[in-house]
């Protein structure tokens, strides 16, 4: 559901939700009302657009003045362990974790369509939300119509 399209929320709790809903709302129920149409005789579009870019805020610090080791001793090829001896200009350092991440883009589009008589009302909307995360191939895209 379209967070744009709601109207309004409203918890009914023991005796008022049974009594509209039956044994299967004792515990409560959640009434989420949806927007409708106008009754003025006026067509109304609405439009909205966002974009949000994300990228880390802190990233932990990665030593860069040792060559890694094992157990206190340096070994070559070998990535687990103490450290070695100290890194020279011709030695490769890697920062896996900033070269994983990258920056996150967020877009959201919506659209919508209101109007109606006294005797006629009707509503339709739109909505497309893109999130390209900061994390590779993580990227959920949704469309909303009603």
């Amino acid at each position: 559901m379209n967070p744009n399209d709601i109207d309004n929320i409203t918890v009914l709790k023991g005796a008022a939700a049974s009594a509209l809903y039956g044994q299967e709302a004792a515990n409560g129920v959640i009434m989420v009302t949806t927007k409708s149409g106008g009754t003025n005789g006026e067509v109304t579009v609405s439009a909205s657009a966002s974009l949000e870019l994300n990228t880390p805020y802190r990233l932990p610090k990665i030593q860069s003045t040792f060559i890694p080791g094992a157990k206190g001793m340096y070994k070559e090829n070998m990535g687990s362990g103490g450290w070695g001896p100290y890194m020279n200009e011709n030695d490769t350092y890697y920062n896996n974790l900033k070269d994983f991440l990258k920056t996150g883009i967020l877009q959201k589009y919506d659209v919508s369509v209101s109007g109606g008589s006294e005797k006629f009302s009707s509503y339709a909307s739109v909505s497309y939300y893109d999130n390209q995360g900061i994390v590779p191939l993580h990227e959920p895209q949704v469309a909303w119509f009603r």
